[in-house]
């Protein structure tokens, strides 16, 4: 059974709310490589609840994270290493180059194939990052930190070679950003045709935003860059408009600790393709602040 991304997820409706800026490690900037913060997660605690024709079900499911004394994160377990029925561990590794930043992460599974994604850098800027064929590459303005392109390029099936009339697909994303903040996306014509997008808006809390910088396996490999780019902004991701045949408006519902304004939960629904819908709440757990020793 195939495993439910519970962060960089499918497009949802709810409501969400600014609340007063409380920035914690703005200075983070995930195309550098380096997914370090003062606050480390620890664990998230998602509680699914799912509604639809064949009935009702309530789960809980609980990732660990470990970190080690370069505040560096190592590993991911999802779901204790028990996810959807599956009784094999699930998890992300985490390596890095000489410089801090993630060189590769590495997806486990036994009964799914190994896969190794790859990060390049130039400048101390990230390039791109790959998968056997596959390649999502960032491009640069001149003195730009962030990238005004995303291009997704991946091989198309045979069977699918007379519809692209290619044999290779490379879609483009034009980006804004402001503040730390991815605000807009817009596709050239290939991006569209494949995914009936022309443009995404975001929209986003004043929140400083642990998950910033915190790329996975599952996010490069369903090319999750564009329709929640939550590990690419400074803030938290609190409303997205998304402009095809028919706009449709999209939000994230955040609760945030009383005392630095890191989120202490999310909660947001999705409307799958079966008919049935899909109620999370997402709690952060943290570990204390990186001690130098």
């Amino acid at each position: 059974m195939k495993r439910i991304n519970l962060f960089l997820l499918p497009l949802l409706v709810l409501v969400a709310g600014c609340n007063p800026q409380h920035y914690t490690d703005s200075e983070q900037n995930a195309f550098e490589g380096k997914y370090s913060t003062s606050l480390p997660i620890t664990g998230m605690v998602h509680e699914i609840y799912e509604v639809g024709e064949g009935g009702t079900s309530d789960r809980t499911v609980n990732d660990v994270w470990t970190w080690n004394r370069d505040r560096q994160l190592v590993t991911v377990h999802y779901g204790n290493g028990y996810y959807d029925g599956i009784q094999s561990p699930i998890y992300d590794t985490y390596h890095y180059n000489s410089n801090g930043q993630i060189d590769s992460i590495v997806y486990h599974s036994d009964t799914e194939a190994r896969r190794t994604f790859k990060f390049h850098y130039d400048n101390g800027l990230l390039q791109r990052i790959t998968y056997q064929s596959r390649s999502t590459e960032f491009r640069y303005s001149d003195c730009s930190r962030y990238p005004y392109a995303i291009v997704l390029v991946r091989p198309v099936a045979d069977w699918r070679r007379d519809i692209y009339h290619t044999d290779t697909l490379v879609q483009c994303w034009t980006l804004q950003w402001s503040n730390g903040n991815l605000v807009r996306a817009t596709a050239d014509s290939m991006a569209h045709y494949c995914t009936g997008i022309t443009q995404i808006d975001y929209q986003y809390d004043n929140h400083y935003n642990p998950l910033q910088g915190h790329f996975t396996s599952n996010s490069i490999f369903e090319n999750r860059f564009i329709d929640n780019p939550t590990f690419l902004s400074r803030n938290n991701l609190i409303q997205s408009t998304v402009y095809s045949s028919i706009p449709t408006t999209n939000n994230w519902v955040y609760q945030y600790r009383s005392n630095d304004g890191y989120p202490l939960s999310l909660t947001y629904t999705i409307h799958t393709l079966i008919y049935s819908t899909i109620n999370i709440t997402t709690t952060f757990q943290y570990g204390e602040p990186f001690m130098d020793e």
